[in-house]
């Protein structure tokens, strides 16, 4: 499995587990891809999360482009005050 994909898995977890998404499922609707193809990245069959979907994931739930693509540790893009 590809680094980014990983990471983005690490990052559908937080989804779940801070409220933002019920269930893997609803992540899916929410980034229109579909649960099968979700289902090979997770099991690493060849599959991988695309470019429009990486771009969905921070435009719906500021995910921080760098945790993705570089060392960065925090998931969420801060918000200015």
């Amino acid at each position: 499995m590809e680094e980014i994909d990983k990471k983005i898995l690490e990052f559908v977890d937080e989804l779940i587990k801070q409220g933002k998404v019920e269930n893997q499922l609803d992540f899916c609707f929410e980034i229109k891809i579909i649960p099968q193809q979700y289902s090979m990245i997770k099991t690493n069959e060849k599959r991988h999360f695309s470019l429009k979907h990486i771009q969905r994931m921070i435009d719906k739930f500021d995910l921080n482009p760098n945790f993705i693509f570089s060392k960065s540790n925090e998931m969420f893009v801060k918000k200015a005050d």
